[in-house]
Formats: structure tokens, sequence, C-alpha cells
């Protein structure tokens, strides 16, 4: 497993913090998913306890 820097984890954390939101967004702003695009609060809660989990200040 590859780890991520400093700068990709703010990346992400900032991404997933950005996509919040109560109407999704479209394929072209994300990754390929089927079905409905969207980022919940406990998806970012999530990704934000993992990143902090592997070391990362958010």
């Amino acid at each position: 497993m590859g780890l991520l820097s400093d700068e990709a984890a703010a990346d992400l954390a900032h991404w997933v913090t950005a996509r919040v939101t109560d109407t999704g967004f479209n394929e072209g702003e994300g990754p390929h998913v089927e079905g409905p695009v969207r980022i919940t609060p406990a998806d970012k809660e999530t990704v934000h306890r993992w990143l902090t989990a592997q070391g990362h200040t958010i």
C-alpha cells in the first residue's frame, strides 16, 4: 500500500470537504461511480478520520 504525501492528503481533505452537497456533482468533477454521485457529511468525516489515522493533520 502506498503512502500519501502531506500535500496529497491535504488535497484529498479539501476535495472531500468541498464536495459535501445535497445535489451531488457531475461525473466530470469526480471519479466514475455507478448510480448517484454524492459525498455526504458522514463520507467526509470518514475520509478525515482515515487521513488522521494515517498520521496526517487535517
